[in-house]
């Protein structure tokens, strides 16, 4: 089965080595201990008790744009970027079973670095309804329907301390949820794209 008809078919796919987390430099910050220095500047998450957000945090909405070809590649749509998210999951975190809202229509989550001997695997029920646990290691991506799957964490056990996830979330290009592109469904479609050239600008991409 090829990678395009994995999509297809299950409505979740995983790309190993989606991420370079060695790719830092000078330019390229070592995107997890970046996050855990920025603990102090995290939001409360309203979905998870006992860890950081991160909304639109300027580094990993870099990754979005970037990775915007290559999650086209992989799913064969044609897609609008709509925000991105990274959360910091700390001891005995929980993600209760949930499917995702508009803006997040075709989503990729990525493990950025864990602290402790193994890292914390994600559940997802496929198009069929049976369940897979998925085991990402950093810079490993699972990208899924993120409006459609239901998908969890069960509480991490103790050889789990602390995980990094970046999510990278999109919706189809005329689809039913265009208008979510960049988050804001209350704006037409063809007024953000005048945004597109300044983000570039703005992320040096």
């Amino acid at each position: 089965m090829d990678l395009d008809t994995e999509f297809k078919e299950n409505g979740f796919k995983v790309v190993r080595n989606f991420y370079d987390v060695n790719s830092h430099s000078d330019k390229i910050p070592d995107l997890y201990q970046y996050l855990l220095n920025s603990k102090h500047l995290s939001a409360k998450d309203l979905q998870v008790v006992n860890a950081h957000a991160f909304y639109n945090n300027i580094e990993v909405s870099k990754t979005q744009i970037k990775a915007l070809s290559t999650i086209e590649l992989e799913t064969g749509l044609k897609l609008y970027p709509t925000y991105s998210y990274a959360r910091i999951y700390n001891k005995d975190a929980i993600l209760h079973p949930h499917t995702d809202r508009p803006a997040c229509e075709i989503s990729v989550t990525i493990n950025i670095g864990h602290a402790g001997k193994s890292s914390w695997p994600i559940s997802i029920k496929d198009f069929k309804g049976v369940s897979h646990e998925v085991s990402l290691k950093p810079g490993d991506g699972l990208i899924y329907h993120g409006c459609e799957l239901e998908h969890w964490r069960v509480k991490a056990d103790e050889n789990v301390i602390e995980q990094a996830q970046m999510f990278l979330h999109y919706v189809r290009q005329d689809g039913q949820f265009e208008s979510y592109i960049y988050d804001n469904p209350h704006q037409e479609v063809q007024e953000t794209h005048k945004k597109k050239s300044f983000i570039k600008r703005i992320f040096n991409i």
